[in-house]
């Protein structure tokens, strides 16, 4: 009913008649509903435009997130009915249901639950983002997945024995609907829950199922042992593996679509004391790119960076552990440069993303397709611009570092424990330091601090211990945040991650020190007091922010240094 949402707006001075005409202009040519186009306007926020709604109708609104479902009640109103119509059941009271809309005009979808239930439907305004909230909260894929285990394991059954023993037997439970269903449903909560990995463990009992949310691991649930092989099997005949082998690790891929996302799937499998461990990492292909700004440089450090990303030519290297965000902000990096004047290539394992008018390459070592290899045909190709995914040995090293001499801008990725360690372990790899000391334009160390639930995290004062840990005088005054947890979080305190910084741009001095293969030691106290902020500082400034918690930063940052 878009006229009427444009009426109750209307009257009640939220839009005004100019604007109204341009959302009903925008209709017609997109076909979206009205109350869409207003928010993708900006004309109306969301929750006010909800209560508008209400008012006019003479229904309540409700904040679903101070709303606590019993489970027989979520049973009255299936999941594919709950998205389709954006509905959530709240409570019953006798003959009545009472649900929660985002467009508690859909008559349709009243009757529809009246006629399967034989209630009364009591209708409830609520916004479309609290309602799909609450939908992956309370129609969780874990709960079916329970079903199937319970449907799979009820009555094992005298066969059980033999389809563990014979492959055939076993790849045919493999390719079974419960099965089958299982694992799509494992893939979708994984998503959903915005895992970065999901990992199936053979133990003793059974399978365990973790997913890696913002860098940590959390339980989600437990498979008997009679559906381990089943499982594994249908996960390695997806990912073109050889069901056969299980004394050797595999590797394989699978390429999904979940969720409206382009999903790529990297399985890697590892024989264990009690089976096969499967680790599947989760890549959107369709994902958002960030921004440099938006990956949580303080603004003095997105400058520096920025100016060094613009360079013509010289070396550019993130560093850090694995997952702590080094190729997100190498592809950010590139994003800022990336024009029709310049010819990027990359050479990376995998391509996480694919970004348009930049020429990506993956490696591939079973055809001899190596970086090394691929490093040396990518001169053939007039590059402005290289990217290569890792620097993992002297040859790799030495072919970058000529690319950097020769007028390229390189940029790459090291493992290493900060920014001042870059230098050091390009020389113990093998590389001369005049030529590191000569190329090098800037070293990015860098890690993930989750970030604290904006719905539910509390302030408190911070104790002397927590205050020295930063290097904080314990007679000073300030506010810290700690977590909850609640519904929008998982219960967890946090959600997101952000980036901590550490830039080292050598200068003289440092360049001095790096030819005389000094220790890293030396070349960071150089660093810092030419004005280097660690990586420690940076957290501390998100602390401060009220971004993340004091125990996050020290998760993250170890022992380095103040």
């Amino acid at each position: 009913m878009p006229d009427e949402i444009l009426e109750f707006l209307m009257r009640e001075g939220l839009v005004t008649e100019v604007e109204s005409e341009r959302v009903l202009l925008e209709q017609r040519k997109s076909g979206k509903s009205a109350r869409e186009i207003v928010s993708s306007m900006g004309l109306v926020e969301e929750g006010e435009m909800g209560r508008c709604i209400a008012r006019q109708l003479k229904i309540p609104y409700v904040n679903l997130d101070h709303f606590v479902i019993e489970r027989s009640t979520l049973e009255l109103v299936h999941e594919d009915m709950a998205r389709r119509y954006r509905i959530v059941p709240l409570y019953t009271l006798g003959k009545t249901l009472a649900v929660a809309m985002a467009d508690p005009f859909n008559i349709y979808a009243i009757d529809e639950i009246q006629q399967k239930n034989h209630v009364e439907v009591l209708v409830t305004a609520a916004t479309a983002s609290a309602i799909k909230r609450a939908t992956d909260q309370y129609y969780r894929v874990t709960d079916s997945v329970r079903d199937v285990i319970k449907s799979l394991g009820a009555a094992r059954g005298a066969g059980a024995a033999a389809e563990e023993a014979e492959g055939t037997r076993v790849e045919d439970v493999a390719e079974g609907a419960p099965v089958v269903r299982l694992v799509n449903l494992v893939v979708t909560q994984a998503i959903r829950d915005r895992a970065s990995d999901i990992h199936i463990e053979p133990r003793k009992h059974g399978l365990k199922v973790r997913y890696r949310i913002d860098g940590v691991l959390h339980d989600t649930l437990q498979v008997p042992p009679h559906l381990q092989s089943a499982v594994i099997t249908r996960i390695k005949i997806l990912a073109g593996m050889n069901i056969a082998e299980r004394r050797l690790p595999q590797d394989g891929h699978i390429e999904v679509r979940k969720e409206g996302k382009e999903i790529d799937l990297r399985i890697a499998t590892f024989p264990l004391v009690h089976g096969e461990k499967i680790v599947m990492r989760i890549l959107d292909r369709s994902g958002i790119r960030l921004g440099l700004a938006e990956l949580g440089f303080d603004p003095e450090m997105l400058s520096v960076f920025e100016n060094v990303v613009n360079q013509p030519h010289g070396m550019i290297l993130a560093t850090g552990p694995t997952g702590c965000g080094k190729t997100t902000t190498l592809y950010a990096a590139l994003d800022t440069i990336n024009c029709a004047e310049k010819n990027i290539v990359t050479i990376e394992d995998p391509v996480e993303y694919d970004i348009e008018m930049i020429n990506q390459s993956q490696i591939n070592p079973k055809a001899g397709l190596t970086f090394a290899t691929g490093l040396r045909a990518l001169f053939r190709l007039d590059p402005d611009i290289i990217m290569v995914g890792e620097i993992r040995d002297y040859e790799s090293a030495q072919i970058a570092i000529q690319a950097a001499l020769t007028g390229h801008l390189v940029f790459s990725s090291l493992h290493t424990n900060d920014a001042p360690s870059t230098a050091t372990r390009l020389i113990d790899m093998g590389v001369e330091p005049y030529l590191v000391a000569s190329t090098l334009l800037c070293a990015v160390s860098q890690r993930l601090v989750r970030i604290l639930c904006p719905n539910c995290k509390q302030p408190y004062e911070p104790s002397p211990f927590e205050k020295q840990s930063l290097g904080l005088a314990p007679e000073e005054e300030m506010t810290f945040y700690s977590a909850r947890g609640c519904k929008r979080c998982n219960q967890t305190g946090f959600r997101g991650r952000n980036g901590i910084f550490e830039i080292l741009v050598p200068e003289e001095r440092v360049r001095s020190f790096i030819v005389s293969k000094s220790p890293a030691s030396l070349i960071r106290e150089q660093a810092v007091e030419r004005g280097m902020s660690t990586l420690r500082q940076a957290g501390l400034k998100k602390v401060l922010a009220g971004l993340t918690t004091v125990a996050e930063v020290l998760r993250v940052t170890g022992d380095q240094a103040v």
